[in-house]
């Protein structure tokens, strides 16, 4: 299954201002890290916020990655569970 089929878009308006946040239940980052590059450059997607949700890293892995023009506002990952 690829990440199309369960991410979103949002795009929030009001009279001044426009928020778009992608989010995605991405289930292994590690494995999709191209395919989601792909997906927001290819499709001319510029988000101001990303949300990943299961994706299965450790924190330790989390700092690794680091996506052109994000940051990290907020991460989670389990310590003692798998997934």
């Amino acid at each position: 299954m690829g990440l199309s089929h369960s991410s979103s878009l949002k795009i929030i308006q009001n009279t001044h201002t426009s928020l778009y946040l992608f989010h995605q239940n991405i289930r292994a980052l590690k494995h999709k890290m191209d395919e989601l590059i792909w997906m927001l450059y290819s499709c001319d997607l510029s988000p101001h916020i990303i949300c990943l949700l299961e994706h299965y890293l450790i924190d330790h892995n989390i700092l690794m990655i680091k996506p052109n023009n994000y940051y990290f506002a907020s991460r989670f990952s389990r310590q003692s569970y798998s997934g």
